[in-house]
């Protein structure tokens, strides 16, 4: 590959009668201003929206908010993964699923224009991100939408979060 100018690259693929010319286009970052506070519970632990950013699809993420029932959620998990790491058979068996593995999927996103977000990709939890998601929708809210509304979703709805696009 062979950048010719921004956002313009060539590709060659060794084709006798062929390179390819690609051009991507730049996609600007918005982050959303979202509260600083807990905007539901699910399990008995809170759930806090730590950001919403739109770019070429729109990534949420949520965390847990620490309390006691967080706390004894992640000494458990932290045992159980210590326990995991000392046994012989360790290449063998899985490793504990993190905390965050029971919040995955619990976000859905809306806005007043009725699109339709599909999720696209995500991840769950990770080292000192026990209890972190992060969610990547698609499509981008298209231009005349005014507010995207964020849901989560135990069984049913049980904390919204209406933002301004």
């Amino acid at each position: 590959m062979r950048v010719l100018r921004e956002g313009v690259a060539r590709l060659d693929y060794d084709d006798p009668d062929h390179t390819y010319q690609v051009t991507v286009p730049t996609v600007p970052r918005r982050r959303l201003e979202v509260p600083n506070d807990t905007i539901a519970e699910v399990g008995g632990i809170g759930i806090r929206l730590t950001s919403v950013e739109i770019s070429s699809d729109v990534t949420v993420v949520i965390d847990a908010q620490d309390g006691s029932r967080y706390q004894e959620v992640l000494e458990a998990f932290q045992a159980t993964y210590r326990r995991w790491e000392s046994t012989t058979d360790r290449p063998m068996s899985r490793p504990p699923a993190w905390p965050a593995d029971e919040f995955f999927g619990c976000i859905r996103l809306r806005d007043d224009v009725g699109t339709d977000y599909a999720l696209r990709a995500g991840r769950a939890g990770g080292s000192g991100t026990e209890f972190e998601c992060t969610y990547n929708f698609d499509p981008v809210p298209p231009v005349d939408a005014h507010s995207l509304r964020v849901d989560v979703v135990d069984h049913d709805v049980v904390g919204t979060v209406i933002l301004n696009l």
